[in-house]
């Protein structure tokens, strides 16, 4: 066989092991250090966990006592106190989280769809100005034609083209047509009498 079986490690039972610290001696420990700001003696022992040495076995170096060194605070300037809250929350809920997570894609969206508008109304202005000059220049090559057309055509002696103004009011226009259909209206009378 290649591989074995591992062989099993046996591991001290919990009862051999030393008790965890609770709550209320780490905070009489933390308030003793503050109190007497020293460095602790660091010469006390330690238990062995291993299970190979003798739990009485001194160590082989003699241990030396850390020089002691008192520590100095910097004097601390007076904090401002800042109206807050009896409590803060520590977690945001969830709830609310995800509506901010969509109010924030949803801006998102709108910010894609303006950029896409914005793109789309260029795009159109283009269109409109290539548009308009098709017009500009097909009006262009109208007027040329028509010139040539009427240079071309033979005209009787003292005729004289009329030069028609190239605006007119649409109330003129409007007088204009009442006008003509008023002489219609005669010439048809006319006719009927005549008839």
């Amino acid at each position: 066989m290649l591989f074995g079986k591992k062989k099993k490690v046996e591991t001290p039972p919990v009862e051999d092991m030393p008790p965890l610290p609770t709550l209320e001696t780490l905070g009489q420990e933390n308030q003793a250090h503050e109190v007497h700001q020293e460095m602790p003696n660091i010469t006390h022992q330690l238990p062995i966990i291993n299970s190979r040495l003798p739990v009485n076995s001194k160590p082989t170096q003699p241990s030396k006592s850390m020089p002691f060194v008192k520590n100095q605070e910097p004097a601390k300037a007076p904090e401002e106190k800042v109206d807050r809250p009896a409590f803060a929350p520590l977690f945001i809920k969830i709830d609310r989280y995800r509506n901010i997570l969509n109010a924030l894609g949803q801006l998102r969206t709108s910010i894609v769809m303006i950029r896409n508008s914005f793109s789309t109304l260029n795009e159109l202005e283009k269109a409109r100005f290539e548009t308009l000059k098709l017009i500009e220049d097909a009006v262009g090559r109208v007027e040329i034609k028509l010139s040539a057309l009427d240079s071309e055509l033979l005209r009787p002696a003292g005729h004289h083209p009329e030069i028609s103004p190239e605006y007119q009011d649409v109330e003129t226009v409007h007088a204009t047509v009442a006008d003509l259909k008023g002489q219609i209206d005669q010439l048809k009378a006319e006719m009927e009498q005549l008839s």
